[in-house]
């Protein structure tokens, strides 16, 4: 979605950054360009490695309590942020709103 207009979803690099998402979010969960390079669903937390999906590093995080938690067995390695601005795993399936930056090309 983000890519057909020239954009790519969301990379979040501090606190202040992460409050502007939250407020574009509004009362949304959104994708954010946060994935999860290799493990699996028993992959525990400290063992799981993130990136942007651009390929820089994650330096910032404001995951939830408990999260990434693959939670009830199951791989999720997409993040997004709730409307709190806390960030969660997930897996593929769900009907999130993306969160586009601003134009890349």
């Amino acid at each position: 979605y983000c890519n057909s207009m020239g954009r790519e979803l969301a990379q979040i690099y501090s606190e202040e950054e992460n409050k502007k998402a939250m407020e574009a979010c509004g009362d949304n969960s959104c994708w954010i360009g946060l994935i999860e390079i290799g493990g699996d669903e028993s992959t525990p937390k400290s063992s799981q490695s993130w990136k942007w999906l651009n390929g820089r590093e994650v330096v910032y995080t404001n995951w939830d309590s408990y999260q990434p938690s693959n939670w009830e067995g199951k791989d999720k390695r997409y993040g997004n942020i709730f409307k709190n601005g806390k960030w969660n795993d997930v897996d593929g399936s769900y009907n999130l709103i993306p969160l586009c930056s601003l134009s890349v090309y």
